[in-house]
Protein backbone atom coordinates (compact mmCIF):
# COMPACT_ATOMS: atom_id res chain seq x y z
CA UNK A 1 0.00 0.00 0.00
CA UNK A 2 2.86 2.38 0.85
CA UNK A 3 4.48 1.63 -2.50
CA UNK A 4 1.19 2.44 -4.28
CA UNK A 5 0.89 5.79 -2.49
CA UNK A 6 4.49 6.64 -3.34
CA UNK A 7 3.77 5.94 -7.00
CA UNK A 8 0.66 8.14 -6.89
CA UNK A 9 2.65 10.99 -5.31
CA UNK A 10 5.33 10.65 -7.99
CA UNK A 11 2.70 10.83 -10.74
CA UNK A 12 0.96 13.81 -9.10
CA UNK A 13 4.27 15.64 -8.68
CA UNK A 14 5.25 14.96 -12.29
CA UNK A 15 1.91 16.14 -13.70
CA UNK A 16 1.80 19.34 -11.64
CA UNK A 17 5.45 20.22 -12.28
CA UNK A 18 5.00 19.54 -16.01
CA UNK A 19 2.33 22.25 -16.09
CA UNK A 20 3.82 24.74 -13.62
CA UNK A 21 7.44 24.78 -14.87
CA UNK A 22 6.77 26.06 -18.42
CA UNK A 23 4.23 28.60 -17.12
CA UNK A 24 6.76 29.95 -14.62
CA UNK A 25 9.69 30.14 -17.06
CA UNK A 26 7.59 31.59 -19.88
CA UNK A 27 6.04 34.31 -17.72
CA UNK A 28 9.53 35.26 -16.48
CA UNK A 29 10.74 35.42 -20.09
CA UNK A 30 7.80 37.64 -21.12
CA UNK A 31 8.37 39.99 -18.20
CA UNK A 32 11.99 40.47 -19.26
CA UNK A 33 10.85 41.31 -22.78
CA UNK A 34 8.41 44.03 -21.72
CA UNK A 35 10.37 45.63 -18.87
CA UNK A 36 12.78 48.46 -19.59
CA UNK A 37 16.20 47.28 -18.31
CA UNK A 38 17.21 50.89 -17.51
CA UNK A 39 14.01 51.71 -15.62
CA UNK A 40 12.89 48.83 -13.33
CA UNK A 41 9.13 48.55 -13.07
CA UNK A 42 8.55 50.53 -16.28
CA UNK A 43 7.05 48.76 -19.30
CA UNK A 44 8.64 49.44 -22.68
CA UNK A 45 6.57 50.86 -25.52
CA UNK A 46 5.22 47.80 -27.35
CA UNK A 47 6.11 47.14 -30.96
CA UNK A 48 4.57 44.65 -33.39
CA UNK A 49 6.98 41.83 -32.62
CA UNK A 50 6.64 42.28 -28.88
CA UNK A 51 2.84 42.10 -29.02
CA UNK A 52 3.04 38.98 -31.18
CA UNK A 53 5.42 37.34 -28.69
CA UNK A 54 3.13 38.31 -25.81
CA UNK A 55 0.10 36.85 -27.56
CA UNK A 56 1.90 33.57 -28.25
CA UNK A 57 3.20 33.38 -24.69
CA UNK A 58 -0.20 34.06 -23.15
CA UNK A 59 -1.74 31.41 -25.40
CA UNK A 60 0.75 28.84 -24.10
CA UNK A 61 0.18 29.90 -20.48
CA UNK A 62 -3.58 29.62 -20.99
CA UNK A 63 -3.23 26.14 -22.54
CA UNK A 64 -1.05 24.87 -19.69
CA UNK A 65 -3.40 26.42 -17.13
CA UNK A 66 -6.40 24.71 -18.73
CA UNK A 67 -4.48 21.43 -18.73
CA UNK A 68 -3.76 21.77 -15.02
CA UNK A 69 -7.41 22.58 -14.30
CA UNK A 70 -8.45 19.47 -16.24
CA UNK A 71 -5.98 17.40 -14.22
CA UNK A 72 -7.39 18.74 -10.94
CA UNK A 73 -10.93 17.97 -12.17
CA UNK A 74 -9.90 14.37 -12.88
CA UNK A 75 -8.30 14.12 -9.43
CA UNK A 76 -11.50 15.44 -7.85
CA UNK A 77 -13.57 12.83 -9.71
CA UNK A 78 -11.43 10.05 -8.21
CA UNK A 79 -11.79 11.36 -4.66
CA UNK A 80 -15.57 11.89 -4.89
CA UNK A 81 -16.86 8.62 -6.28
CA UNK A 82 -20.65 8.24 -6.43
CA UNK A 83 -22.31 5.64 -4.22
CA UNK A 84 -23.67 2.85 -6.46
CA UNK A 85 -27.44 2.74 -6.82
CA UNK A 86 -27.98 -0.99 -7.26
CA UNK A 87 -30.67 -2.39 -9.53
CA UNK A 88 -31.57 -5.88 -10.69
CA UNK A 89 -30.40 -5.70 -14.29
CA UNK A 90 -31.04 -8.20 -17.07
CA UNK A 91 -27.52 -8.83 -18.36
CA UNK A 92 -28.35 -9.55 -22.02
CA UNK A 93 -30.25 -6.31 -22.81
CA UNK A 94 -27.79 -4.30 -20.69
CA UNK A 95 -24.79 -5.47 -22.76
CA UNK A 96 -26.78 -5.20 -26.01
CA UNK A 97 -27.24 -1.49 -25.25
CA UNK A 98 -23.51 -1.01 -24.66
CA UNK A 99 -22.69 -2.72 -27.95
CA UNK A 100 -25.12 -0.41 -29.79
CA UNK A 101 -23.63 2.66 -28.08
CA UNK A 102 -20.01 1.84 -28.97
CA UNK A 103 -20.52 0.29 -32.42
CA UNK A 104 -20.26 3.59 -34.38
CA UNK A 105 -16.85 4.30 -32.78
CA UNK A 106 -15.66 0.81 -33.68
CA UNK A 107 -16.83 1.12 -37.29
CA UNK A 108 -14.79 4.32 -37.73
CA UNK A 109 -11.64 2.27 -37.13
CA UNK A 110 -12.86 -0.84 -38.98
CA UNK A 111 -13.14 -2.86 -35.75
CA UNK A 112 -15.63 -5.69 -35.37
CA UNK A 113 -17.26 -5.89 -31.94
CA UNK A 114 -18.78 -9.18 -30.82
CA UNK A 115 -21.03 -9.98 -27.88
CA UNK A 116 -21.29 -13.40 -26.26
CA UNK A 117 -23.64 -13.57 -23.28
CA UNK A 118 -23.59 -17.05 -21.75
CA UNK A 119 -25.36 -15.92 -18.60
CA UNK A 120 -28.69 -14.11 -18.95
CA UNK A 121 -29.70 -14.02 -15.29
CA UNK A 122 -30.34 -10.74 -13.54
CA UNK A 123 -27.42 -9.15 -11.71
CA UNK A 124 -27.38 -6.50 -9.00
CA UNK A 125 -25.34 -3.48 -10.13
CA UNK A 126 -25.44 0.24 -10.82
CA UNK A 127 -26.14 0.27 -14.58
CA UNK A 128 -24.84 3.82 -15.12
CA UNK A 129 -21.51 3.23 -13.37
CA UNK A 130 -20.84 -0.20 -14.87
CA UNK A 131 -21.83 1.09 -18.31
CA UNK A 132 -19.22 3.84 -17.91
CA UNK A 133 -16.59 1.29 -16.81
CA UNK A 134 -17.29 -0.97 -19.80
CA UNK A 135 -17.31 1.91 -22.29
CA UNK A 136 -13.94 3.07 -20.92
CA UNK A 137 -12.51 -0.44 -21.30
CA UNK A 138 -13.81 -0.75 -24.86
CA UNK A 139 -12.40 2.67 -25.78
CA UNK A 140 -9.04 1.57 -24.37
CA UNK A 141 -9.25 -1.44 -26.69
CA UNK A 142 -10.03 0.83 -29.65
CA UNK A 143 -6.87 2.82 -28.86
CA UNK A 144 -4.83 -0.38 -28.50
CA UNK A 145 -5.97 -1.50 -31.97
CA UNK A 146 -4.78 1.63 -33.77
CA UNK A 147 -2.00 0.79 -36.19
CA UNK A 148 -2.81 -2.93 -36.19
CA UNK A 149 -2.72 -4.29 -39.75
CA UNK A 150 -4.50 -7.60 -38.99
CA UNK A 151 -8.28 -7.85 -38.73
CA UNK A 152 -9.22 -5.90 -35.60
CA UNK A 153 -11.74 -7.23 -33.12
CA UNK A 154 -13.14 -6.61 -29.65
CA UNK A 155 -15.24 -9.19 -27.83
CA UNK A 156 -17.47 -8.72 -24.79
CA UNK A 157 -18.20 -11.94 -22.95
CA UNK A 158 -20.41 -12.59 -19.93
CA UNK A 159 -20.60 -15.86 -18.05
CA UNK A 160 -20.59 -17.55 -14.67
CA UNK A 161 -18.17 -19.93 -12.99
CA UNK A 162 -17.62 -21.20 -9.44
CA UNK A 163 -16.34 -17.76 -8.39
CA UNK A 164 -19.42 -15.93 -9.66
CA UNK A 165 -20.42 -13.84 -12.64
CA UNK A 166 -17.87 -12.11 -14.82
CA UNK A 167 -17.87 -9.74 -17.79
CA UNK A 168 -14.75 -9.49 -19.92
CA UNK A 169 -13.57 -7.14 -22.67
CA UNK A 170 -10.90 -8.64 -24.93
CA UNK A 171 -9.06 -7.27 -27.98
CA UNK A 172 -6.34 -8.45 -30.35
CA UNK A 173 -4.39 -5.20 -30.11
CA UNK A 174 -0.85 -4.36 -29.06
CA UNK A 175 -1.22 -5.78 -25.56
CA UNK A 176 0.36 -4.38 -22.40
CA UNK A 177 4.09 -4.32 -21.80
CA UNK A 178 5.02 -6.45 -18.79
CA UNK A 179 6.81 -3.45 -17.24
CA UNK A 180 3.51 -1.53 -17.20
CA UNK A 181 1.27 -4.28 -15.81
CA UNK A 182 1.82 -3.28 -12.16
CA UNK A 183 1.11 0.38 -12.86
CA UNK A 184 -1.99 0.49 -15.06
CA UNK A 185 -4.46 0.78 -12.14
CA UNK A 186 -2.52 3.61 -10.46
CA UNK A 187 -4.36 6.96 -10.78
CA UNK A 188 -3.01 9.20 -13.57
CA UNK A 189 -0.59 6.57 -14.88
CA UNK A 190 -0.80 6.44 -18.66
CA UNK A 191 1.37 5.45 -21.61
CA UNK A 192 -0.70 7.48 -24.10
CA UNK A 193 0.15 11.06 -25.03
CA UNK A 194 -3.42 12.27 -24.53
CA UNK A 195 -4.53 9.76 -21.90
CA UNK A 196 -5.84 11.00 -18.53
CA UNK A 197 -4.74 7.90 -16.65
CA UNK A 198 -7.92 7.72 -14.58
CA UNK A 199 -10.07 5.22 -16.52
CA UNK A 200 -8.66 2.01 -15.05
CA UNK A 201 -8.28 3.47 -11.58
CA UNK A 202 -11.93 4.58 -11.76
CA UNK A 203 -12.92 1.07 -12.89
CA UNK A 204 -11.07 -0.50 -9.96
CA UNK A 205 -12.78 1.80 -7.44
CA UNK A 206 -16.23 1.24 -8.94
CA UNK A 207 -15.77 -2.54 -8.87
CA UNK A 208 -14.63 -2.32 -5.25
CA UNK A 209 -17.84 -0.42 -4.42
CA UNK A 210 -19.73 -3.33 -6.02
CA UNK A 211 -17.80 -5.79 -3.80
CA UNK A 212 -16.16 -7.03 -6.98
CA UNK A 213 -12.80 -6.74 -8.66
CA UNK A 214 -11.14 -6.04 -12.00
CA UNK A 215 -8.18 -7.98 -13.34
CA UNK A 216 -6.19 -8.10 -16.57
CA UNK A 217 -4.58 -10.77 -18.72
CA UNK A 218 -2.24 -9.64 -21.43
CA UNK A 219 0.81 -10.45 -23.45
CA UNK A 220 2.78 -7.76 -25.21
CA UNK A 221 1.83 -7.79 -28.89
CA UNK A 222 -1.01 -10.29 -28.41
CA UNK A 223 -3.88 -8.24 -27.06
CA UNK A 224 -5.40 -7.78 -23.63
CA UNK A 225 -8.43 -8.96 -21.66
CA UNK A 226 -9.98 -7.05 -18.76
CA UNK A 227 -12.27 -9.05 -16.48
CA UNK A 228 -14.94 -7.60 -14.18
CA UNK A 229 -15.86 -10.14 -11.52
CA UNK A 230 -18.99 -9.66 -9.42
Amino acid sequence: ELDAWQKIIRVLTHEIMSSISPVSSLSEHLLKKIQDPDKPGIVKDPDGNLMEDLAEGLEIINTRGQGLMEFVKHYHSLTHLPIPVLEEVQLGPFLDKIQILIEPECKKDDISIMLDVKERDKISLDPNLIEQVLLNLIRNSIQALKGISAKKSISITAGKDVKGLQISVRDNGCGIDIDNMDNIFIPFYTTRDKGSGIGLSFAKQIMRLHNGQISVRSEDGKGAEFILRF
